[in-house]
């Protein structure tokens, strides 16, 4: 069997049914030359079973103890990845049949990006709704403090031989979960990365009842927090006044929160937060504020 061009690493617990789905849509692609790396947190469903019945010699199946944090299980398929270029695909995702053979275009004419990030159709309640990754803008990594993650993981292709010479992986800090993959791109712009967003959408990225975000909306929150404060301060990667800046992330999540509260329909929660954001930032926020909710 020749070399595969790209490794699949899918972490998995507990999720046969949305794990079929998102196999299917591997084994769906239009691009051939590939291999699924599936690190199993020792689902207590028939997850081992079923990868067995599929008798597929490009499946590596591995059991693994996360302890909670998912990034330990996508780092071990890094590792025994034999591919160059390491694609991510959560259990609950799936991709369009052409998206291999998209970025395996784009590679093949241009060798000098070290990740790949293409646009996802978001699924909520069976509503669909196009998520657009990027822009990718100078100074990358400051933008992704200052204005929020752009990057989603089953959407994204790293280039391996980046990762082995910056040593660089997803965290294990509990801190950071569930959002480390958020912070392992924070770092990998950090280490001036090459990113391409290509501006298709390849793939379903799902909101299910089940997700870690959907059932702790206050572990979500301080894991945000823990990341943007360990960036701002901890690696002081920034000459201009560390305070001012987070002043500025602190602005942007409350904005977000009262977005959210909005579109939940919670009316006097939101109006309560947007009194409070007036009293404590800048009027630019509240500005940001009716643009985010007009736009």
């Amino acid at each position: 069997m020749n070399s595969p061009f790209f490794s699949i690493v899918i972490p998995t617990y507990n999720n046969k049914k949305l794990l079929e789905k998102a196999i299917k849509s591997v084994f769906s692609q239009t691009y051939k030359n590939f291999e699924i790396i599936i690190i199993d947190n020792y689902s207590k469903d028939e997850t081992e079973n079923w990868v067995n019945s599929l008798k597929d010699i490009r499946i590596k199946f591995k059991k693994n103890h996360n302890h909670g944090l998912i990034g330990r299980s996508r780092n071990l398929g890094i590792k025994l990845s034999s591919a160059k270029w390491i694609a991510f695909l959560d259990a609950d995702d799936i991709w369009y049949e052409n998206r291999l053979e998209s970025i395996y275009n784009i590679i093949i004419k241009n060798n000098n990006f070290d990740v790949i990030c293409n646009d996802e159709i978001f699924v909520k309640n069976e509503v669909k709704k196009l998520w657009k990754a990027g822009p990718y803008k100078k100074k990358f990594y400051k933008n992704l403090i200052k204005f929020g993650n752009c990057i989603s993981t089953s959407a994204t292709i790293i280039n391996k031989d980046f990762l082995e010479k910056n040593n660089t992986y997803f965290s294990d800090n509990i801190k950071f979960s569930p959002y480390e993959d958020f912070e392992f791109w924070m770092r990998i712009a950090k280490l001036e990365a090459r990113f391409k967003f290509t501006g298709y959408a390849h793939g379903e990225h799902l909101f299910h009842s089940s997700s870690y975000s959907a059932q702790d909306k206050l572990a979500c929150k301080n894991s945000l927090i823990s990341i943007f404060k360990h960036h701002v301060f901890t690696l002081q990667s920034f000459t201009e006044k560390k305070e001012e800046l987070w002043r500025h992330v602190e602005s942007r999540m409350a904005i977000d929160e009262i977005v959210e509260l909005f579109i939940l329909k919670k009316y006097i929660k939101s109006i309560k937060l947007i009194f409070c954001v007036s009293l404590k930032y800048p009027v630019k926020s509240i500005i940001n504020i009716f643009y985010k909710l007009t736009s």
